[in-house]
């Protein structure tokens, strides 16, 4: 599958794993506790305190986990920044967008596809998803930015 990086909570880093690597009990464990821990979001109000009644609460909380499940078929669920991740700056983010959104466009043309009819939020949808995927638009934003900053402008703008 993919090289992850996996956060090490008292150690303050990341350890990169290649998924493709663990044994097939390992990663089926892997698996159902990251499952456990995203079907679980959201319960924090489902307490005895705001929920006094035991078969309500659990009622309440097989719904907030069908909700999840839910939304986790659609893809739909709350990415968490791992600090081991490198935070991409957001100038360069800017810049990866804008390549990734033009890559998008040129797809659709290809495809017959007009762009003046396809909602802008959804082009950058599919943007956003297409850096996520792949990791070279963002090593060509920056290459486009020190190129861009190399360049010597000798206009007076005022």
């Amino acid at each position: 599958m993919s090289i992850m990086k996996i956060p090490v909570t008292k150690g303050k880093s990341a350890v990169d794993i290649n998924t493709d690597d663990l044994p097939e009990d390992v990663y089926a464990e892997a698996l159902a506790q990251g499952l456990k821990v995203l079907l679980n979001r959201g319960m924090s109000k489902i307490t005895s305190k705001d929920i006094p009644d035991e078969d309500t609460r659990k009622h309440e909380a097989m719904l907030v986990a069908e909700k999840n499940l839910e939304a986790l078929m659609k893809g739909e669920f709350r990415r968490t920044a791992s600090k081991g991740d490198a935070k991409v700056p957001g100038v360069v983010m800017t810049e990866a967008k804008r390549i990734a959104r033009n890559l998008v466009k040129d797809a659709m043309k290809r495809k017959g596809i007009k762009v003046s009819y396809v909602e802008a939020s959804e082009i950058t949808k599919a943007a956003v998803a297409l850096i996520e995927s792949d990791p070279n638009i963002i090593v060509s934003a920056e290459a486009n930015l020190r190129e861009r900053a190399a360049v010597d402008v000798s206009i007076d703008v005022t």
